[in-house]
Parts: structure tokens; C-alpha cells; sequence
């Protein structure tokens, strides 16, 4: 590329990623009396021994996650369908190990070429065009080249796990997505506190609170629902680990 034609560029240039989601006010959709109410509860929606400290603490987690599931419920209707959201996400991942594999292609006088464009760059006083991020550079291109592959190599492991965490199944309604995102994000939680998952079983006590939970809410929520998530993402932890093996062994 021509020196006259790389113009200098501005953080106007740079693009934007506004989620979809972004920030939120949390409401207490639980009120007060809802949680009394659950936590009172005589239908053994709660495992033995726990205390309410934890089941508020619980509690929290799911007045968070019915916040999100209001959101996602409202902007339903302008979304990507799952199947589409899975397939942008891959096509990123594609690109990116194609081209983490592309730099690591660069040898002899190509990577002498980069090294002295690189050079200029970093140390002349008016160099032909600028680098974002100059300083943190070290001297030679190989630190931008390292530092690129590791940004890239992050960029491709979010993706992977986004990817993996959209539930993809022709015989669902775009609303049983919705409603699926309240049990995965309990059962997320209950996980990273106790090192597993709730029971899944249709006669445990964590597809009983569902049950209850949506009765608090006016919400239809089925005790199949606890195995179905809870089976979904433990499919999809095992495919993160595999595709996390994959990447670390092509990279």
C-alpha cells in the first residue's frame, strides 16, 4: 500500500458494538411479598439445609434474570432469530483463525518488509502514518504481531463460548428461547457458587421453584424446563473445552 494512500484516521473511525442489551435498570419484579412467599414456600422448591440468607441471595439472581428475560421478551420481535445469531458469531470465529494462521505465515522478506514499515512508524519523527497504540509497542513488529494474535486468539474464545450458549432447535418458539434464558442464568449461578448444577429432575426441588417462580410472576414455566436447560448447557460446556482444545492446538 502506497504511503499517500493510508490517510490518518481519528476515533471517529473506529466502529462501535452497542449491545443489544447494554445497561439496565434492575426492578424488583419479586417484590416484597414475593419472596416471602417463596421462600416460605411448603411445595419443597428449596434443597434441605438452606438458609434464607442464601435463598434471598437466590432470590436476587432471579429478580436479575427476570429483568433481563422482560428485555429480551419486549425485543423479541427485533431480533436475529438463534439460528442466525449462531451463524454470525461462527463466520467471525472463521475469519479470525484464518487470519491468526495467515500471521504466523510471515516469513524472511515479508516479515523484514513489516519490521522496517513498522519501524518507521514507531520512531520517525513524522512518520507516514500513526499507530494506535505506539507506546505500548516494543521495538520491533514481532510486539504488534504478539500482542494482535493474543487480542485475536480473546476475541475468538468469546465468540466460541457466545456462540455455544445460543440454543439452536427448530421445534422452539422464539418465546421458549426467551423463557429458557431465566432457568440458564439460575442455573449458571447455582453452579458457580457450588461447583454444579441444580438436579434436573422433574421431581427436584429446582424444577419445583421454577414452577413456582413463574406462578409469582403470572408466567407459565414447565418442570421439563429445568433438564432442558441444565442438559443444553452442559452439552454446551463440553463443546466449549473441545473447541477450546481445537483452538489452542491449531494456534
Amino acid at each position: 500500500m502506497d504511503k499517500s494512500a493510508q490517510t490518518p484516521m481519528t476515533g471517529d473511525d473506529v466502529p462501535e458494538w452497542d449491545t443489544a442489551i447494554g445497561a439496565i435498570w434492575i426492578i424488583d419484579i419479586l417484590t416484597a411479598e414475593k419472596r416471602k412467599s417463596l421462600i416460605e414456600s411448603p411445595n419443597h422448591i428449596w434443597p434441605r439445609n438452606i438458609s434464607n440468607d442464601d435463598k434471598n441471595t437466590f432470590l436476587d439472581t432471579a429478580n436479575t434474570a427476570l429483568n433481563f428475560w422482560k428485555l429480551r421478551k419486549e425485543n423479541a420481535q427485533n431480533r436475529a432469530p438463534p439460528k442466525e445469531q449462531r451463524e454470525q458469531l461462527n463466520d467471525v470465529v472463521s475469519t479470525i483463525q484464518k487470519l491468526k494462521k495467515q500471521l504466523t505465515k510471515l516469513t524472511a522478506e515479508s516479515l523484514t518488509h513489516a519490521d522496517m514499515s513498522y519501524m518507521n512508524a514507531k520512531f520517525l519523527t513524522k512518520p507516514p502514518f500513526e499507530l494506535w497504540f505506539k507506546s505500548e509497542y516494543g521495538h520491533h513488529v514481532s510486539s504488534l504481531f504478539s500482542r494482535t494474535w493474543m487480542q485475536l486468539d480473546d476475541t475468538e474464545r468469546v465468540l466460541i463460548s457466545a456462540a455455544n450458549r445460543i440454543h439452536v432447535d427448530v421445534s422452539y418458539r422464539p418465546e421458549n428461547h426467551v423463557n429458557d434464558c431465566i432457568v440458564t442464568e439460575l442455573a449458571r449461578e447455582w453452579r458457580l457458587k457450588n461447583g454444579e448444577y441444580p438436579p434436573r429432575s422433574k421431581t427436584g426441588w429446582f424444577a419445583k421453584f421454577i414452577v413456582e417462580l413463574g406462578t409469582a410472576i403470572d408466567l407459565t414455566l414447565s418442570l421439563e424446563l429445568a433438564k432442558r436447560c441444565i442438559d443444553f448447557m452442559e452439552t454446551v460446556d463440553k463443546k466449549y473445552i473441545e473447541e477450546n482444545e481445537k483452538s489452542q492446538k491449531s494456534g
